[in-house]
């Protein structure tokens, strides 16, 4: 039987590890609730088969009684890891992000994904528990959309990311869904703010001027290929800072003050 090899990278929920020469495994913290490994893997199975460039499913394994998943080694530095060793090529790679998240909208939506609205609530409702009641407000501050639901990535940010030889690759689709595109783009757009990465480890390292400007040439971006304006993806954030709180991140307990203007 294949052994766990070394840890290859961190994340809010599992920790990625060598598994033989050509898979890595998919390791949840201890914190990580029962069965999130399998919604994963089964988000990214469906995904896989839209054609757009993420790694394969190869299987679940157990491991000291916990559930991990298989996936196909993807070899290359993730966006952010690039960024941070090319500073000055941060306006190219927020075009390039934008471009990539462009095709993940032009796939149909999938009607095994959950939908956006219904993840959104469940976080705002989990991040009223862990924080503030009051978020509970912003529930009906989701706005509704004119538009045909499309499929969204859920955390659409440089790490999750990898750049091969081959092209670019979108790993980590556990809060995949089918919904706005507006409101994927805004989630995106509040994770490339500056003052977020005083919030948590999802863009260690990075300078607030370096993702200012990435964030700039990814909006423009984006608004461009999607015919949106800022005007409407700033409707969202409220929403997507409050679903954010959810997260776990004991910093976030100060923001939801200062979103909702409490002590």
């Amino acid at each position: 039987m294949t052994s766990l090899g070394a840890p290859l990278a961190r994340g809010s929920r599992s920790v990625v590890h060598e598994w033989g020469s050509s898979a890595v495994a998919k390791v949840p913290l201890a914190s990580t609730p029962e069965g999130w490994i399998r919604f994963e893997a089964a988000y990214a199975a469906t995904v896989s088969q839209s054609g757009l460039p993420v790694p394969r499913v190869l299987g679940i394994e157990r491991l000291h009684g916990r559930d991990i998943s298989i996936f196909e080694r993807i070899d290359g530095p993730t966006m952010w890891d690039s960024l941070l060793s090319q500073p000055s090529s941060a306006e190219s790679f927020g075009e390039v992000l934008a471009e990539l998240h462009h095709q993940v909208f032009a796939v149909a939506p999938l009607i095994s994904l959950p939908a956006q609205r219904t993840r959104l609530v469940t976080k705002l409702r989990e991040a009223s528990r862990r924080t503030h009641t009051e978020l509970l407000q912003l529930i009906d501050m989701v706005p509704i959309s004119n538009t045909p639901a499309v499929l969204c990535h859920g955390d659409f940010h440089p790490k999750n990311v990898m750049l091969t030889k081959a092209g670019p690759v979108i790993v980590d689709w556990f809060d995949a869904c089918r919904g706005s595109a507006v409101g994927d783009i805004a989630r995106s757009s509040l994770l490339l703010e500056g003052s977020q990465l005083e919030l948590g480890e999802h863009l260690p390292g990075g300078s607030s001027s370096v993702i200012e400007t990435l964030r700039e040439h990814y909006l423009q971006r984006i608004c461009s290929l999607q015919q949106t304006t800022v005007h409407e993806i700033e409707r969202w954030r409220d929403v997507q800072q409050g679903a954010r709180l959810s997260e776990g991140v004991a910093q976030h307990i100060t923001a939801a003050g200062q979103l909702l203007n409490v002590d």
